[in-house]
């Protein structure tokens, strides 16, 4: 349904409106599905000359980088978003979590999950499950992550701050190894 999809995407672009957002998101989302790069930066582009390119336009792009396996071009996106305060729910702060943990960022995984916190933003099963993922990788057990997880399901103010303190300290020596 490639052809269709931009045959359609053609004629939004010719007409007296234009392609808003949405569909130039839609875009994005069936060439990232695709890995087909060019296209979808094109695309990406436009809706950020015209100031129109949104969190999930990033979001879109940042899963495309991620899928082809340009992580340099994935934590580009993720510092954008970052710096352009278009990190503002459970999901876009899960998107670049994620680049962060699988990539074994664990600084950069650390200081946005504080960021989320500070920004009052719920951890949601995606996020706990990043987290999992980082602290078992860093060789807290799964008995201990499990505890945490127990405690944030009971009283999430509680499993935030154990998480919180848990990765403070991975984060800490994390930082002694690389001076």
């Amino acid at each position: 349904m490639l052809r269709e999809a931009e045959n359609a995407y053609r004629m939004l672009q010719l007409s007296e409106t234009g392609s808003d957002v949405y569909s130039s998101n839609c875009m994005i989302d069936v060439y990232s599905k695709r890995a087909m790069l060019e296209e979808a930066r094109s695309v990406f582009q436009e809706l950020k000359n015209r100031g129109a390119a949104n969190e999930f336009t990033y979001i879109m792009m940042l899963c495309l980088y991620r899928r082809i396996g340009r992580t340099d071009k994935a934590f580009q996106i993720a510092k954008r978003m970052r710096d352009s305060g278009l990190l503002k729910d459970p999901m876009s702060y899960n998107q670049v979590l994620g680049v962060y943990v699988l990539d074994g960022r664990i600084r950069e995984a650390v200081l946005t999950f504080k960021e989320m916190n500070a920004a009052g933003i719920s951890p949601d099963d995606s996020t706990l499950r990043l987290l999992r993922l980082l602290l078992t990788r860093c060789g807290i057990s799964k008995h201990a992550v499990g505890k945490m997880e127990v405690s944030a399901k009971r009283d999430m103010n509680a499993g935030i701050q154990a998480y919180l303190s848990a990765l403070s300290a991975i984060a800490l020596t994390d930082d002694s190894e690389t001076t």
